[in-house]
Parts: structure tokens; sequence; C-alpha cells
């Protein structure tokens, strides 16, 4: 199972969204074998392998394993798994969930990072990108967690770029996708969330990008990585 082939690709939250449908685009290529991570597997090809794991639980986050097969040329990572929760006025939000959070949306992207960084095939090129949100960069009331959670992937990749000169490390905003994540936003509280009125809106005017246009794109882009000159960026750039 795991020779004869090319491309190797680890890809975060898989079940749903933007992962599925990052993932389903390496499928569609010969010669790239995909290893998903999250807690269901939603995807079923010869080519796709699956670790059932909880990324918000840190035992788990460390002892997942990467297995990249012999004689790839290319090995890439893709933290894409994270959550929006909890949503609501600082005040009004539960602590013990925002650990949670913190552990999903930072320390796993930090520890898969430097596992893949460690174990990576040194014959093999190998790419990093991280998911991050443009809410990394602009305060969203409601969003306190969500926001300094994608400003800390947004540093941390900036400086694992610095520290890895010859990697391509990239963390990118992938717009308004529209995802089971959009759902929650759009369901959650208006009178905990004040911006959810904007998000409800997004919706309705037809803003929303479909996962699989967004992950075409980011797909290209990894194979073209010539084309991206700074770590952080907008993939809406690029459409």
């Amino acid at each position: 199972m795991l020779e004869n082939f090319h491309t190797y690709v680890m890809i975060s939250g898989t079940s749903s969204g933007l992962g599925k449908a990052l993932a389903e685009d390496w499928l569609s290529m010969e010669g790239v074998l995909v290893e998903g991570l999250s807690r269901r597997s939603s995807i079923k090809h010869p080519r796709y392998v699956h670790q059932f794991v909880d990324l918000s639980d840190e035992k788990q986050i460390q002892n997942v394993k990467i297995n990249f097969p012999k004689g790839i040329q290319r090995a890439v990572l893709i933290n894409n798994a994270g959550t929006i929760n909890p949503v609501g006025i600082i005040d009004t939000v539960d602590s013990s969930s925002v650990a949670a959070h913190f552990r999903l949306n930072i320390f796993a992207v930090y520890s898969l990072m430097q596992n893949f960084l460690i174990n990576h095939p040194k014959g093999a090129l190998p790419h990093i990108v991280n998911i991050s949100s443009g809410a990394g960069s602009y305060p969203v009331r409601g969003w306190a967690a969500y926001c300094a959670s994608k400003a800390a992937v947004d540093a941390m990749t900036k400086v694992v770029a610095e520290e890895h000169p010859d990697i391509p490390v990239w963390s990118l905003a992938p717009g308004i996708v529209d995802t089971d994540m959009q759902k929650q936003i759009r369901n959650s509280d208006p009178n905990t969330f004040p911006e959810h009125q904007r998000f409800v809106d997004y919706h309705k005017n037809g803003s929303l990008i479909t996962p699989t246009r967004i992950a075409q794109k980011i797909n290209e882009l990894i194979r073209n990585p010539e084309r991206i000159q700074q770590p952080v960026f907008s993939i809406r750039d690029y459409l």
C-alpha cells in the first residue's frame, strides 16, 4: 500500500468541508496517496488511508503517525482541521471550551508541523500549508478565541518559514467557504455573536465559495509553489 506513489499528502479534518474537498481533489490525480486525520471518515478510495484521531486531545495529537511511502518525490502537510467554537462575547464563554479550541486550532498545528519536519523523507520535496482565516488579522466580536488562534497560526507559519527558508511553508485564508462551519455561524445566537447578520447575508447574497473550487486552487498553488512569495496570504488573491 505504501509503494509506487510520487506524492504523499496528509490532511487534517477530512470528514467534511474543505478538508474533504482537498483530499478528493488530490485523489483525482494518479500516484498520490492521501492520509486523513479526523474523528470520522467519509472517504472511500484505494489511495486514501485514515487515522481516527481527536485533534483537540493532546495525547492523541502527539500519537499521530505520519506514514510516508517509500520513494516519494513530494510530501505535503495540510493543517485544515479547526473549530469556530466557542462563539460569544468573552465574559459569556466557558474557559474550558477555549482550552480545547486552542489545542485543536494551535497545538495540533504546531505538533503536526514538528512531526512532519522531523520525519519527512530527505529525498522528497516537503511543503506545509496551514489553513488560517482573515479573522487572524482583524477583530470580530464574539470570536476572541478564533481570532487569537488564527493569528497564532499565522505567526507560527512566519517563524517556521524563517527557520526553513528552503521549504514552502504557508498560512492561507481560504475566504468565505460554504462549509458546516458557516452553518454553525449562521445558527449561532445573535445575542452572543453581534456579527451574526453579516454571515447570514453572505449566504443569502450567494457570496459563499464552494469547497471544491477553493480546494482546486489551493492544490494548484501547492503544485506551483513559485507563484507564492510570502508565507501568509489570502487565496482570494489567486482566484
